[in-house]
């Protein structure tokens, strides 16, 4: 979506489906507009930001040839494309600054798993950058969680803040394992000990896997590193968790993000993309 501004000029005619902003808050009338059918105009809202300049908010064509320089990729490309240990970590930094910035949002699922997070590679500069991807569409999501989206009107807007909070955490820790080793976890040999009777993974299989696998961290990369991996997986907080909720963020950032940017400037790489 494009965004253009113009200045000190007259607002056209109010249509039959244009929405009075004088009377209704401007994030409601664009989020309203979202979840409505397209429409032949590209005009989707033009939201006033004082007397003199207003936003005009407009879809972008559906040919967009800026955009053919990028791909979405997922994580078992970026393993086996990425040689380099701490170009794969920075990965898995950014990939938490984008759980972590999303919080406790319906655009982050509440049964969060590494499939939902994917990768838009620019094919100029081989940089690949995390996004949470649900499954769902911006207005189906909309029409799902109009309020929580709009104006942040409860503390908590996950059904389930601590379900959200472990999933998303662990499938980070997970997310950090692989991208640290270059190994997936279904391919830990020892996985098949943690199957169902009938050889199958069951509900604790993934867990068990994952906490057996990060005892290597701290025996190759030390504590600072296995500590912040083994704190994702276990979600090793102390306030409950919830993504919504800043001493639980702040707890996360000190304990979860700060370390792994320490261990990428001893490795004497660049935290920043």
């Amino acid at each position: 979506m494009a965004i253009c501004q113009g200045a000190e000029h007259e607002q056209e005619t109010a249509s039959a489906n244009e929405t009075d902003l004088a009377t209704t808050p401007a994030l409601v009338v664009l989020c309203e507009q979202l979840t409505k059918p397209p429409v032949a105009s590209s005009r989707v809202a033009c939201l006033q930001v004082d007397d003199a300049r207003q936003l005009e908010l407009h879809v972008d064509a559906a040919e967009q040839s800026h955009l053919h320089a990028f791909s979405m990729t997922s994580l078992p490309d970026i393993l086996r494309d990425v040689p380099k240990r701490d170009a794969r970590l920075r990965i898995g930094l950014h990939s938490a600054f984008v759980m972590l910035s999303l919080g406790a949002t319906p655009w982050l699922p509440e049964d969060c798993q590494r499939t939902h997070v994917v990768f838009l590679h620019h094919f100029p500069t081989s940089a690949s950058q995390p996004y949470i991807a649900s499954g769902k569409s911006l207005p189906d999501t909309l029409r799902r969680h109009p309020l929580h989206i709009l104006a942040a009107v409860s503390d908590s807007p996950s059904s389930r803040p601590d379900v959200q909070a472990r999933s998303s955490l662990f499938a980070l820790g997970v997310m950090l394992l692989e991208l640290l080793f270059r190994e997936t976890l279904e391919s830990q040999p020892f996985r098949k000990d943690y199957l169902g009777a009938a050889g199958e993974p069951n509900h604790l299989t993934d867990f068990c896997t994952a906490t057996r696998w990060k005892g290597r961290v701290e025996e190759e990369f030390g504590g600072m590193l296995a500590d912040a991996i083994d704190r994702c997986v276990m979600c090793r907080f102390g306030p409950s968790p919830d993504l919504g909720n800043m001493e639980f963020l702040q707890e996360v950032w000190t304990a979860v993000v700060k370390p792994i940017e320490g261990f990428l400037r001893a490795w004497g790489s660049p935290v920043k993309p």
